[in-house]
């Protein structure tokens, strides 16, 4: 019996591959240890979409070569860059791309001289490592938007699809084993089915998993704009389980500068969409991220997206420094800005974000919801979950005080009796 330890880097994306990953091994073979100090082995999957991810990344392989251990890496890091990692890493056993997922036992296997029957890479056999009452669900994989910034085509591949009776399936699979907030993810989640000859698409993914009974909460992530249609609203407003939540990755709102990173939204579509999401979904959680300091982005444009928050009021935000990824269109673009001007240009856009956040969660005040217990703190306090806060731990935690005992994963009702810059205290009602 072999002891593997596993450090899952990047996106929830990345988070279920980790999980297939682990189904692959024998059960009565492979024992999954979080203590890397009993590992036999540990595997790293990786993440390269940014600078400061393949930073990160680096700095686990370097920190977990400490231990001394039989290691392999894989993931996105590797699908980029694994002749330079080979060479710079030498003391790594093995370096894994996605393509070569399915050969990971036979890898595994020459790497702990271990007889491991080999299997298949499928993103329906997962060990689940998230806590039991949540699961992501993962509807396809790759991108063909091919932003001008981004990596993610040239790491992931073309944009595919996943079967809607599978996901359907195993979804009801997940629910259950006692699944109650189920995570709709993958890179571009509205193009759902687009590649499909069934005619599935996301309304229809989401109307079917809304039937699923023991499913308490459905979020859907990484929505692009343009495919936000009319109809999915009207879903989302008339459903008890798919929360009102739209995280929608927008990076800017100049159309100029949107179509320099080959975006197929203008500011008045954006605008215009939601406009829509407030006139149907009145009570909407909105979501994004943006890119601070885009090539050629003047002090002007600058303004713009900072005047675009104030306006639209997103109750979650986030600002990344653009990143300048070796094969991307964006990298040969010409007025590449200064370091120093990104950061600052990132610093007002979210210095303003922590008024926007605390006025609108001040807004929340004395009004009840249903969320899920997340974590017992100790003390009569629990960390709990929402409609409106995500579990990818980037929303802000709401603190349940209350003289009852839960745990992890009970549906309770709760009243906010506080808010803060990102955080809220609530009672149990």
């Amino acid at each position: 019996m072999y002891n593997v330890g596993l450090i899952s880097l990047g996106c929830v994306k990345n988070t279920v591959d980790s999980e297939s990953i682990l189904a692959m091994l024998p059960a009565d073979e492979f024992n999954i240890v979080t203590d890397l100090n009993v590992a036999d082995l540990i595997i790293i999957n990786t993440c390269g979409f940014i600078l400061d991810a393949k930073k990160e990344a680096i700095d686990v392989i370097l920190k977990t070569l400490e231990y001394k251990k039989k290691t392999i890496v894989i993931g996105c890091l590797v699908e980029r860059y694994k002749k330079d990692l080979m060479e710079e890493f030498p003391t790594v056993d093995a370096f894994v791309t996605l393509k070569e997922y399915p050969k990971l036992p036979k890898i595994i296997n020459k790497v702990l001289k271990n007889d491991v029957v080999e299997s298949d890479f499928d993103v329906f056999n997962r060990v689940i490592s998230t806590p039991s009452y949540m699961a992501y669900l993962k509807i396809s994989e790759g991108c063909d938007n091919f932003c001008a910034f981004c990596s993610i085509p040239f790491i992931r591949g073309r944009f595919h699809s996943y079967d809607f009776n599978e996901l359907i399936s195993y979804a009801k699979e997940l629910a259950k084993n006692g699944v109650k907030e189920l995570v709709v993810i993958s890179q571009d989640t509205v193009s759902y089915g687009k590649d499909l000859k069934d005619g599935s698409n996301l309304y229809k993914l989401l109307k079917e998993l809304d039937k699923i009974e023991g499913l308490e909460f459905i979020r859907v992530l990484y929505t692009y704009p343009e495919g936000i249609t009319d109809e999915i609203l009207n879903l989302i407003k008339n459903s008890n389980k798919i929360t009102h939540y739209f995280d929608i990755p927008l990076q800017h709102c100049s159309t100029r500068i949107l179509k320099l990173m080959n975006r197929h939204d203008t500011k008045e579509s954006i605008l215009n969409l939601y406009e829509r999401i407030k006139k149907t979904v009145p009570d909407a959680i909105l979501r994004t991220t943006l890119i601070a300091g885009f090539p050629s982005e003047t002090s002007d444009e600058a303004k713009e997206l900072l005047e675009f928050i104030k306006k639209i009021k997103f109750n979650h935000l986030g600002v990344f420094t653009y990143s300048k990824e070796e094969g991307t269109k964006a990298s040969l673009l010409p007025n590449q800005i200064d370091e120093n001007v990104k950061m600052e240009r990132k610093d007002i856009l979210m210095n303003a974000q922590k008024k926007i956040s605390y006025e609108l969660n001040k807004l929340m005040v004395g009004k009840t919801y249903k969320a899920i217990i997340t974590k017992n703190l100790g003390n009569n306090e629990y960390e709990v979950r929402t409609s409106f806060n995500s579990p990818d731990d980037i929303d802000g935690s709401i603190i349940l005080q209350t003289s009852k005992e839960h745990n992890e994963g009970e549906i309770v009702y709760i009243k906010i009796k506080n808010a803060f810059v990102y955080d809220l205290l609530a009672d149990e009602i």
